[in-house]
């Protein structure tokens, strides 16, 4: 079942009205019609070709001698092929219907003073010539920004297609720019192929395929690449489909698949779909074709005159049971009638045998010359007709085939987000709020699911801003905190391994929440992963009490980085274990890459024992240069409450004194001797020995 729209706007181009902007049109026995560049071609039967720019203003050159069979206007550059001079390939009935319009008109504007000009302009005849086959077929170039001596596009290019072979009826073109190929079929189903830039070639040659097919050759199209790199040419008559595959490679074998045998389809009912499929209209539906095989088909009952692909949609031109035609542009894939139009001209119906888009404007010309210009809507009020019939799924379809940006795409979730929590369906809703990130107010969402009931949804809104790196530190925090007030540590472990999750997270914002909610080997794993070993060392301290495991950790570490972590928590460490603490400050100033010890004294604030211990130890293992670790070592074996039983301080003293490598300062070391009253004589006798 087909949902019906209005998504187009219908504005009549060309009609009786003389003030129509193609009304002159009428007057021309239109055989084909051409898009591109900025500009519409349509050719004739007299040999014209009939330029209109965006303004509709017309201008007509000789192209040909007899009628112009095709057009094609190249996208790649100025250029213009046509193919004339030949057979025509209407039927006599075609013809006939076509050129008595146009004579009517002739007949109406020669009798008019005020439009009379419009013939002459246009280079039309008051009259049409007795019709004769040239059998002569031509494929020109001509090149449309430049002009011949008489001011006509200049023709570049001119070749007789079946220079040194028969003559044949020509029935269908396709041009393939990027590849450089040129095809055509013929009424007795023989299919030529030319190759290369023909603009700089001096000769066509065309190639004759391998023949499959034995009726008039009524559509050709190409589709995407195959994986064997050839490129798929399907064909159809109006009683076979088939495709040729053509290699890249001349060396190769032309490929065939026959892909029906006993249904073809008429001229102009085929296209290839944005997929690459081709797409047949027949009496009873349409069809698809991949390369290899018949795909799906779909029911659309009525006589078929056109069907074109544009963007994501199919244009149809159809007769319905009472035999009046429509135009009806369908998005198959989401059953989507996005506009429908009655063809009429005059008030009676008419088929489709043209369309066309150019300007990014779709166009449809009847076989009365009656041209229709399609408007599609703006994103904007399309979507506004879809939110007023609370179409939300399908207006997230559609966006994609309409080029939809992500931000905008983000405002339709919204807008069905908003309509389902409205509704009640608030876990549906989160589904549509988490694909709003990251442009949406994270503050707006997270305001309407604070309720325990829905935490579970909470999260996966939070775990989304995280992974689109838009979380601020309160978001990780709220995150966190919700994994807690669950006990969900599977949650909790998906969190610390997913990478993506914590690229964008403010890691000590989490180590913080998992602390405050005791759950410490969480905050453990988290901060060592991280890098951030001092609150590991921290947390082992402070919370866990795990004093031994701290010193294995930090034992695990590079010089650097564990002076860095015993700058912090050092003194704690040796507050409480100064027997295990000391020997590793000990190791860490003599083995290695040796640390300073003087930036370690401020642990040893409250213990000065051990720092005495600290020192005697670095400064005996290692030469130490820094005069305050001398000075202090002296302070400290000058201090009687710091003397070991037995221990003679002035000996100890003396003994420092007289170390060669002591790099104590001499006017505090006389300080520290005259504050602590050493025996003068034999101490101070014996500094004043080495100072003078």
């Amino acid at each position: 079942m087909w949902k019906k729209f209005n998504f187009f706007t219908a504005e009549l181009l060309q009609s009786a009205d003389p003030g129509s902007p193609l009304y002159a049109i009428q007057g021309l026995d239109i055989t084909c019609v051409a898009a591109g560049k900025g500009s519409l071609l349509f050719g004739d039967s007299e040999g014209g070709i009939t330029i209109a720019d965006q303004e509709y203003s017309l201008r007509r050159f000789i192209a040909h001698d007899s009628g112009v069979s095709f057009a094609y206007q190249y996208t790649s550059s100025n250029m213009l092929l046509t193919i004339g001079d030949g057979t025509d390939f209407r039927s006599v009935e075609e013809m006939q219907v076509s050129r008595n319009l146009a004579s009517r008109f002739r007949s109406t504007l020669k009798s008019n003073d005020s439009y009379k000009w419009m013939l002459d302009d246009l280079k039309i005849q008051e009259s049409f010539a007795p019709y004769f086959s040239m059998k002569n077929a031509t494929l020109k170039l001509f090149l449309l920004d430049t002009v011949d001596e008489n001011g006509n596009p200049l023709c570049v290019r001119s070749f007789k297609i079946f220079d040194k072979i028969d003559e044949q009826t020509i029935t269908s073109l396709l041009v393939d720019e990027t590849n450089q190929l040129i095809v055509f079929g013929c009424e007795s189903g023989d299919v030529f192929l030319i190759q290369g830039d023909l603009s700089r070639a001096k000769k066509c040659v065309p190639i004759l395929l391998p023949k499959h097919l034995h009726s008039s050759i009524t559509n050709l199209h190409f589709s995407r690449p195959t994986p064997t790199n050839c490129i798929p040419l399907f064909v159809t008559t109006a009683d076979q489909i088939g495709c040729y595959l053509l290699p890249r490679e001349t060396k190769l074998t032309i490929g065939f698949e026959l892909l029906e045998d006993a249904s073809g389809c008429l001229r102009h009912c085929t296209c290839v779909d944005a997929k690459g499929l081709l797409i047949t209209a027949r009496s009873e539906g349409l069809f698809a074709y991949s390369p290899e095989s018949r795909g799906d088909s779909l029911l659309l009952p009525g006589e078929k005159s056109y069907l074109f692909s544009y963007h994501d949609s199919l244009v149809v031109s159809r007769q319905m049971e009472d035999s009046t035609w429509f135009v009806d542009v369908l998005n198959v894939e989401n059953s989507c009638q996005e506009y429908e139009l009655q063809v009429l001209r005059n008030g009676n119906s008419e088929c489709v045998t043209s369309v066309w888009v150019e300007w990014g404007l779709l166009f449809i010309m009847t076989e009365g010359h009656v041209v229709y210009l399609l408007r599609e809507k703006a994103n904007t009020d399309k979507l506004a007709i879809l939110y007023e019939r609370k179409l939300y799924p399908l207006a997230l379809a559609l966006s994609e085939s309409w080029g939809i940006r992500d931000h905008d795409l983000s405002d339709i979730h919204q807008q069905y987000a908003d309509w389902l929590y409205k509704e009640g369906d608030e876990e549906a809703a989160m589904k549509e709020y988490v694909l709003t990130v990251p442009y949406t107010d994270a503050s707006y969402v997270i305001r309407r699911y604070l309720d325990a009931s829905q935490i579970h949804m909470l999260i996966r809104y939070l775990e989304q801003l995280h992974r689109q790196g838009v979380a601020w530190p309160e978001h990780t925090l709220l995150l966190v905190n919700c994994y807690t007030k669950l006990h969900d540590r599977k949650k909790l472990r998906q969190f610390i391994d997913d990478e993506a999750l914590q690229q964008h997270c403010d890691i000590p914002t989490a180590i913080d929440a998992l602390v405050t909610a005791e759950f410490y080997p969480e905050a453990l794993e988290l901060a060592e992963r991280h890098r951030l070993y001092e609150r590991v060392v921290e947390i082992q301290i402070e919370k866990t009490h795990a004093l031994e495991e701290a010193l294995t950790f930090i034992a695990k570490l590079s010089d650097v980085d564990a002076a860095t972590v015993l700058m912090r928590s050092g003194k704690k460490l040796v507050d409480a274990v100064p027997d295990l603490a000391t020997p590793f400050f000990i190791r860490l100033c003599t083995e290695g890459k040796p640390q300073e010890p003087a930036q370690f004294f401020i642990c040893f604030v409250d213990d000065a024992a051990h720092l005495k211990q600290f020192l005697a130890a670095v400064t005996q293992q290692r030469q130490q240069k820094d005069p305050v670790v001398w000075n202090t070592y002296l302070e400290l074996t000058l201090r009687p409450d710091l003397l070991q039983e037995n221990e003679d301080r002035d000996a100890a003293v003396l003994h420092l004194l007289k170390r060669p490598d002591a790099a104590y300062e001499s006017d505090e070391a006389l300080i520290l001797l005259q504050r602590y009253r050493s025996e003068e004589r034999r101490v101070g006798k014996e500094c004043r020995s080495r100072w003078s």
